[in-house]
């Protein structure tokens, strides 16, 4: 009861605050234009931070009285009780999934998982945390995944301040990194931080104007190469990838411009194999050169992980959500929306988290290329906020639930058959030393 009454006192504290900020799950709590970036930011293009998104609770609550006829005491009562549900969803989620809809019932509610709901559900599924760095440093998984077959982006060259990465050219220093950006010749390049996520740190350039010492960027713009380099220093620790520009499959030209298109398939490991449990088709506007959802303009679309059918397509969150009939630019209708190479995508997610064994949960950016389907990422901390987005529904679901009892039971199984093992090993160490004992003796 305690910690109940807390967790209501902490959601009327953040009522009481001016805006909603948001958080790793609210991939829709858009980054205002107006927000103060930092010079090298301003002058590379490059977005480092989200930010917070400018609308309070107060306007929020307003909105929804207005559109749904709910009153703001009703609002409260909603978002406490789904605070301390299973789900731990937060006023910011609560408005960004648009959980005040008068549409849902109360149980379809509460299926939805928040921030803090998600956590516990990667921890249980991905119990063998030793694997997971492999995961979460790009550097180590793309050579995994190639060392397995599977295809991944072609890593021209990095820039990290203390590591060596085999024939693979690494610069240590900012002007070692210009000078690399100077020589190559496999423009247009994609930049990526290391260890980041959420695409933050991310950069496309086309070309480089040797006359004026430049990069012209995604969008046309020529960005001094020394602002480049100083913006994305702050990379430099974990490590900064410049890999070869994926094109766009031919079929996703008319939505996305020549930005690539990607597939999230969240994949569980049963006793029985993999099982694709949902997917999250990202659809970037020409303007962004990442599909992230948070990025204004993009879309994404709910896939049927049989047929790899669109069956909904979305953009915005919360009051600003708007669920779409047509896809806009091409003015086809959602259903006749269909993934490039449907079958392939799904048996790369599927082979892919059979060759990670260790990881029993696994959210696969799929790239959708012209050259065919390739594995961008790989999420051992899956946000299941982008199916909540794409689908309208929650993901504690049924299959869901039993699969993370499942997954607890396979770490108490584990667990157990490690500690006999141990003790096998130290019954057989001292079987060992009592036999020398012996020996001495005679």
């Amino acid at each position: 009861m305690v910690g109940t009454n807390s967790r209501i006192r902490q959601i009327l504290k953040n009522l009481m605050t001016n805006t909603v900020r948001s958080n790793p799950a609210c991939y829709g709590l858009i980054m205002p234009d107006t927000q103060e970036r930092d010079e090298s930011e301003t002058a590379s293009g490059i977005v480092h931070e989200r930010g917070p998104d400018q609308r309070s609770f107060a306007e929020s609550m307003v909105e929804v009285r207005r559109a749904f006829g709910k009153d703001v005491m009703r609002q409260v009562r909603e978002m406490v009780a789904l605070a301390v549900a299973e789900g731990s969803i937060t006023p910011a989620e609560y408005y960004a999934w648009g959980l005040y809809d008068t549409r849902l019932s109360d149980a379809e509610r509460l299926s939805f998982a928040g921030f803090k709901a998600m956590r516990k559900i990667w921890k249980a599924c991905n119990f063998e945390e030793d694997w997971q760095g492999l995961v979460w440093d790009k550097i180590a998984f793309y050579a995994m995944m190639q060392g397995f077959g599977f295809p991944v982006p072609e890593t021209i060259f990095v820039y990290h301040r203390t590591r060596s990465i085999g024939t693979l050219p690494v610069a240590g220093t900012p002007d070692a990194f210009a000078g690399l950006l100077r020589k190559c010749r496999t423009y247009p390049l994609f930049f990526k931080p290391n260890g980041s996520y959420q695409s933050l740190g991310s950069a496309a350039a086309r070309s480089f104007d040797k006359k004026n010492d430049k990069l012209i960027m995604a969008d046309g713009k020529a960005v001094d190469l020394a602002s480049f380099v100083d913006s994305v220093d702050r990379y430099a620790q974990d490590g900064y990838l410049a890999q070869r520009w994926l094109r766009p499959h031919p079929s996703l030209q008319a939505i996305c411009g020549d930005n690539l298109s990607t597939v999230r398939a969240l994949v569980i490991l049963t006793g029985e194999g993999p099982k694709l449990l949902n997917a999250a088709w990202k659809l970037p506007s020409p303007n962004n050169i990442a599909d992230n959802y948070w990025r204004p303009g993009n879309m994404m679309a709910a896939v049927d992980p049989a047929t790899g059918q669109a069956i909904r397509l979305v953009s915005g969150s919360g009051i600003d959500l708007q669920v779409s009939e047509v896809e806009p630019a091409t003015s086809r209708p959602v259903h006749q929306m269909q993934v490039p190479n449907w079958a392939h995508v799904k048996e790369l997610a599927l082979s892919a988290t059979d060759a990670l064994s260790h990881l029993r949960l696994i959210g696969w950016d799929i790239g959708l290329t012209d050259k065919g389907p390739v594995i961008v990422e790989a999420n051992q901390t899956p946000d299941f906020a982008l199916h909540q987005f794409a689908e309208g529904r929650g993901m504690l679901t049924e299959v869901l639930v039993s699969f993370v009892k499942y997954c607890k039971a396979e770490n108490r199984r584990l667990t157990a058959e490690r500690r006999r093992r141990n003790r096998r090993l130290a019954a057989a160490e001292f079987a060992q030393v009592r036999a020398h004992a012996r020996l001495r003796k005679l």
